[in-house]
């Protein structure tokens, strides 16, 4: 199976104007904090209306735009976030703000290309911050461009030294490095994420798997066992454990394993048969 990455939630300045205004009708700022105070309370529909009036009465205000976007955003009305966001874009072009958050919006649509695109333009405008580069790496992963994704989490870390420390960032380098065939490396990034969360399934498994390509088979077995621990009956982890021991040339254990397939899902039991088999 192919590890999913991890995702990190970051907060960019929601509910904070993009910019200072001059003159606007006092009832459009009143209708902005109002949707400010809709959103924090999680009443996005309503922000949503209070935002509106406000894109109504002060339509050259980037910040309304913003705030409008980021509503539709978290009730995943993506088309209109979209929108929103261009809008900002177009009276506020050098927003890194609103780039990333337009990047976020096609990265939850599977629009790699696109969401990549608008995150460098967010590195050029503020190449400083953190969070961009760590989104940005998100979609290069996403997209299997692995080396690309290694530097944008380098980035990351260099940026915020402290991510040397964080179970996503540990994680995600490693699987990416997998992704690239860099095994030796991406078993020590897997290391360092199983010490940070020892109970994360995921990440014993994505150890198991870089051990078990880099033929290192009783390590694989002993990670694989630790992932099927935490998570029994999870059909990727017990194949993968059925082979790690038929690698191993551990035919009895191997076969204890077909047959817990066999009662979760008899296709995979039958395919691993086969490759027990050699058929």
């Amino acid at each position: 199976m192919k590890q999913s990455i991890i995702l990190l939630s970051f907060f960019l300045l929601f509910g904070t104007p993009l910019s200072l205004w001059g003159q606007e009708p006092a009832a459009a700022d009143a209708y902005r904090n109002k949707g400010l105070e809709h959103f924090k309370a999680g009443r996005h529909k309503e922000a949503i209306q209070s935002y509106k009036e406000a894109v109504r009465l002060a339509p050259e205000n980037a910040d309304n735009y913003y705030n409008l976007g980021r509503a539709y955003y978290a009730l995943e009305r993506w088309s209109e976030a979209e929108a929103a966001y261009r809008e900002t874009l177009r009276f506020k072009p050098d927003s890194a703000n609103a780039h990333v958050s337009l990047g976020m919006t096609f990265h939850r649509q599977g629009r790699l290309k696109e969401a990549i695109a608008s995150y460098k333009e967010a590195v050029r405008i503020k190449p400083d911050m953190a969070e961009t580069r760590w989104n940005l790496g998100l979609s290069h992963h996403s997209a299997k461009q692995y080396s690309e994704a290694i530097a944008a989490y380098r980035e990351y870390a260099r940026l915020k030294p402290s991510a040397a420390s964080e179970f996503q960032y540990q994680y995600n380098f490693g699987d990416a490095l997998r992704g690239m065939g860099q095994k030796a490396q991406a078993i020590e990034a897997f290391k360092r994420a199983v010490i940070i969360k020892h109970d994360d399934s995921e990440s014993h498994y994505g150890l198991g798997m870089a051990h078990l390509a880099s033929r290192q088979f009783e390590d694989a077995v002993k990670a694989l066992i630790r992932a099927t621990v935490i998570k029994p009956g999870f059909v990727p982890y017990e194949l993968a454990l059925g082979r790690a021991y038929f690698s191993l040339g551990n035919l009895e254990s191997a076969r204890k394993q077909y047959n817990i397939l066999k009662t979760l899902d008899p296709k995979a039991a039958n395919e691993f048969l086969n490759e027990i088999d050699g058929r």
